[in-house]
């Protein structure tokens, strides 16, 4: 729990969200990691502004495109704040992005997860990350994206009477991520819609195995099965339609020497666990891959973030 001021009524606060990517192949909407890339969120209640909205500035990845609609930010410290019982204060919201938007890597948790710290924070009340993670579930439906954000590592989820109910750990620490990616973004949306709503008991099975052997790879340090265990069949196979050169960047990810790769998230980024001495050469091998499917794209080299968000001041 992070303690709120206690006294003081909060003027300014500056927070930081990781970016994160989820499933890890066959953990689908249960699995996460926390990644070392992060999106930035500066709140300044504005005196004398009572009945404005909010100043929202957005700088960085897609802030051409997130400027055109309503803060997702903002939404969430309204929601946040009705469900505290209390209202936003009048808010200049300034946003930097780092975290590509589209790719996989759970911007819009950043988004929520902002908007819900930041009403805790104005409403006077300490921040408990479990009361934090249920309001950003009911805010983005699932938790493999916001659980990491939120306590970092690699976290496996379950809702339970609408609760987030996970379990944290920490994968080897000679492991780092890449992600590559595609100059072609996927829309989360569209990622869901192509997916069945039936699956045959034989590809259920296969992903409850792979998931189940993901984690104990990772939790051992016994790397030896994890390609294998990355495997799915649930959702990776309906969108590689919508990603041509999909599962080529993942095949060339592998022959790099990746340990394990996959989609990360609903995509177009493509996530691939890495040393520090071939995670260059991963990188390169994706991208090559990327252009013989027609695509150009650029790799992001990253250390596993294992602290979640952090308020880094308060004033």
């Amino acid at each position: 729990m992070i303690k709120h001021p206690l006294g003081t009524k909060v003027r300014r606060l500056e927070l930081r969200v990781p970016a994160s990517t989820s499933n890890l192949g066959p953990g689908f909407d249960v699995l996460g990691m926390a990644l070392g890339l992060y999106n930035e969120f500066i709140f300044e209640r504005l005196e004398g502004n009572t009945g404005k909205g909010p100043e929202v500035i957005i700088e960085g990845e897609g802030a051409d495109i997130l400027m055109r609609g309503e803060s997702r930010t903002y939404q969430a410290l309204v929601r946040a704040s009705a469900h505290l019982g209390t209202e936003p204060p009048p808010v200049r919201i300034i946003q930097h992005n780092a975290i590509p938007l589209a790719r996989g890597l759970g911007g819009s948790g950043t988004a929520v997860l902002a908007g819900i710290v930041a009403a805790f924070l104005f409403a006077g009340r300490d921040v408990d990350r479990s009361p934090v993670l249920d309001m950003a579930l009911s805010m983005e439906g699932h938790p493999d994206n916001v659980t990491p954000q939120t306590v970092g590592g690699l976290t496996v989820s379950r809702i339970s009477d609408g609760h987030v109910v996970y379990l944290k750990f920490a994968p080897p620490a000679h492991l780092r991520a890449v992600v590559c990616i595609p100059d072609r973004p996927l829309d989360t949306g569209l990622a869901r819609q192509v997916l069945p709503t039936h699956y045959s008991r034989e590809d259920v099975v296969f992903n409850i195995g792979g998931a189940a052997m993901t984690v104990a790879a990772l939790a051992t340090g016994n790397l030896e099965h994890l390609p294998l265990a990355m495997q799915d069949r649930l959702h990776q196979p309906y969108r590689a339609p919508l990603l041509p050169g999909m599962m080529e960047m993942i095949e060339a990810a592998l022959a790099a020497g990746s340990p394990g790769a996959a989609l990360s998230g609903a995509g177009s980024g493509i996530f691939a666990f890495a040393y520090a001495h071939n995670e260059r050469a991963i990188g390169a091998a994706m991208e090559r891959a990327a252009a013989q499917a027609g695509m150009r794209a650029y790799s992001l080299y990253l250390p596993i973030n294992q602290d979640g968000f952090q308020i880094v001041d308060v004033a």
